[in-house]
């Protein structure tokens, strides 16, 4: 009897180093949440959430005599839920899909409406809309065109003018369409992936600088170059970028009237979605004199009347549309933010119940689980 009560005073005295060092099922529930939600806010949270959870364990964890094995398998499990979770992310932001290549196809927009106004002044004359054949019909755009002015003059020398656009030579041009023709960054851009297709187009018609395979200038812009829209982006119908196929006046008001004509429902070119709130941004359009904008999702028809002619006498800006980009706040994201900070704030509560419950600190990882979230 001496003999086994004192083995048992030496089980309860033995060193914790030379205790199992386990994880109870709360506190893997626990690490599970907080890394997950650090997850939603990037690599960075993640990391930000091992370096705190070493930080309290490390202030209030076992003592130095808990042994090195025992630190080296924490850091080592912390590590595995943050790379693991980490892993993740790529998925998490294919999901909420940003768009911040936005800023790219103005820029590609800037690139043709200045290659435009280049034509012009080589040759004192906008490009047509279109070169028609004897009978009227059009078989050349102007794409083709302005070619020699985004540095594609190789592209325009293997264009064959003398067979329409879908003849036999030029219809092989297709997949070779030029980057500035294509924005890679559109909501919709896996409708018209295919290649050789733009979503690029001139507004035509009468009362616009483009009438059918007339020329104009920029003279004849009354209503000012900065007022009088040029290109838009017509993201819901793609079109070969070879083919003669643009925009009429009705058809550009209902494309920035943001709403998809089939079913009536909202509809946008653009979104920048962050933590906290989503941008929708209109479909991308130039101006004359070589802006570039975003209007929409919802722009009043008769105004966008007056944008597209350019002699109608309504001296309108674009900035007097107010039709800017909406913004959609994230009122739950806020709620998740603050249930991160309470989870990391967590253990230190949960440090300063045990410390006052007892002066004796767990020996182990197991032990500090059962004392954090048994209702013992």
């Amino acid at each position: 009897m001496v003999n086994e009560d004192r083995t048992d005073t030496i089980a309860e005295n033995r060193p914790a180093s030379s205790q199992a060092f386990t994880f109870s099922l709360p506190t893997l529930f626990y690490l599970t949440t907080v890394y997950a939600i650090s997850m939603h806010y990037g690599i960075g949270a993640c990391a930000l959430t091992t370096c705190v959870l070493l930080a309290w364990w490390a202030w209030h964890g076992p003592p130095p005599s808990a042994g090195r094995k025992n630190v080296r398998t924490l850091i080592a499990t912390l590590a595995f839920f943050a790379l693991v979770l980490a892993g993740l992310l790529p998925m998490t932001h294919s999901i909420r899909g940003q768009h911040s290549g936005h800023i790219y196809c103005l820029n590609d927009l800037r690139q043709l409406s200045l290659a435009i106004l280049n034509y012009e002044y080589e040759n004192k004359h906008l490009p047509p809309a279109f070169i028609a054949d004897e009978t009227g019909k059009p078989i050349h755009n102007w794409r083709v065109l302005i070619l020699p002015y985004i540095e594609q003059a190789n592209l325009y020398e293997t264009y064959n003018f003398d067979e329409p656009w879908d003849g036999p030579n030029n219809i092989k041009l297709l997949n070779q369409i030029p980057s500035n023709f294509q924005c890679k960054h559109n909501l919709n851009s896996s409708r018209f992936t295919q290649d050789g297709t733009t979503t690029y187009k001139l507004v035509t018609g009468d009362g616009t600088a483009f009438v059918g395979a007339q020329t104009k200038s920029s003279a004849d812009i009354a209503d000012g170059t900065s007022n009088s829209l040029m290109i838009v982006e017509d993201f819901a119908n793609p079109v070969p970028w070879t083919k003669p196929d643009d925009l009429t006046i009705d058809e550009v008001t209902e494309i920035f009237e943001g709403v998809n004509q089939r079913d009536r429902s909202p509809c946008c070119a653009h979104e920048i979605d962050s933590h906290f709130k989503r941008v929708l941004q209109g479909n991308s359009t130039t101006c004359f004199d070589g802006s570039t904008h975003s209007l929409g999702p919802s722009c009043e028809p008769e105004k966008i009347r007056w944008l597209c002619t350019i002699a109608d006498g309504h001296r309108m800006s674009i900035d007097d549309l107010n039709c800017g980009p909406q913004i959609i706040h994230k009122p739950a994201a806020w709620a998740i933010l603050a249930s991160y900070v309470a989870l990391l704030l967590l253990p230190c509560w949960i440090f300063r119940r045990r410390s006052v419950s007892t002066v004796h600190r767990p020996s182990t990882i197991d032990e500090f689980s059962i004392k954090c979230f048994s209702k013992r």
